[in-house]
């Protein structure tokens, strides 16, 4: 038999499933309604939490000066060393911030023997000069 379990709250399913449902007016604490023959409701707030929607003017939306500037430098080809080098970080952080620039499709990386070169994607070279 499944649960849900609240902060201090627990309630059986019963086999009826459960339907999550985010809400924009609703700020509290999770709301749980049971129905009489369909799945349990689970309402809770769809809202972006306040500390994330109050960040400094001159951040930057990126995901961060460190990886923007890892993009802007991206325009042309480096190696991860040479972004661990000009970032003045570890290769390893260096290839994290490329993984996530990669997702993004902002850049796309390219293997040659030992060396992983990495350089911008229209997207980026897009969206650098949109800002």
């Amino acid at each position: 038999m499944w649960h849900v379990s609240l902060v201090f709250r627990s309630h059986p399913l019963n086999g009826r499933g459960l339907l999550l449902l985010p809400s924009m007016i609703w700020a509290g604490t999770p709301l749980v309604a049971p129905t009489a023959d369909g799945p349990t409701l689970l309402i809770y707030s769809a809202i972006t939490p306040r500390p994330l929607l109050d960040a400094p003017a001159d951040a930057d939306p990126l995901a961060g000066r460190t990886r923007a500037t890892a993009l802007r430098l991206l325009t042309r080809a480096h190696t991860t060393t040479d972004i661990a080098r000009a970032l003045g970080v570890s290769p390893s952080s260096a290839s994290e911030h490329a993984t996530a620039l990669r997702n993004a499709r902002l850049i796309t990386t390219r293997r040659e023997g030992k060396v992983v070169w990495h350089a911008c994607t229209p997207l980026g070279l897009d969206l650098l000069r949109a800002r």
